[in-house]
C-alpha cells in the first residue's frame, strides 16, 4: 500500500460523517501498467481489464473531536483497517473453496 494520506481524515473528523472501509484485492499480474502523456507530464496508471478480483467491505467507522494530533491516529486507523479487508479480499479469492460470481 501507498503511504497514507490525512484526506479521509480530516473530512470524517470535521463533518462527523462515517467512513465505510472497502478492501480490494486485484492480482498483481493481471494489472498492466501504462504511461499516458498529458502536455509534458507522463503519469503512470495501472489498469485491471479482466479477471477476478475481491472486495471486502467492511464496518462503518465514525470518529469525533477535530484536532491535529487525532488526525494521524485516525490516519492510520483508516488505512490500517483498509489493508485488513484487502488481505481478507485475497484470502477469499485465492481460497480453494471460493465462490464464483457470474
Amino acid at each position: 500500500m501507498l503511504p497514507p494520506h490525512t484526506g479521509a481524515a480530516r473530512l470524517a473528523l470535521m463533518t462527523g460523517v462515517p467512513v465505510v472501509p472497502v478492501g480490494i484485492y486485484l492480482p498483481r499480474d493481471r494489472v498492466r501498467r501504462v504511461r499516458a502523456s498529458f502536455g509534458r507530464r507522463l503519469p503512470n496508471g495501472h489498469w485491471y481489464l479482466r479477471g477476478p478480483y475481491a472486495m471486502t467491505v467492511g464496518q462503518t467507522l465514525r470518529f469525533s473531536d477535530d484536532d491535529a494530533a487525532q488526525i494521524t491516529s485516525v490516519t492510520h486507523a483508516i488505512t490500517d483497517t483498509f489493508s485488513m479487508l484487502a488481505h481478507e479480499s485475497e484470502r477469499r479469492l485465492t481460497s480453494k473453496n471460493r465462490i464464483a460470481f457470474a
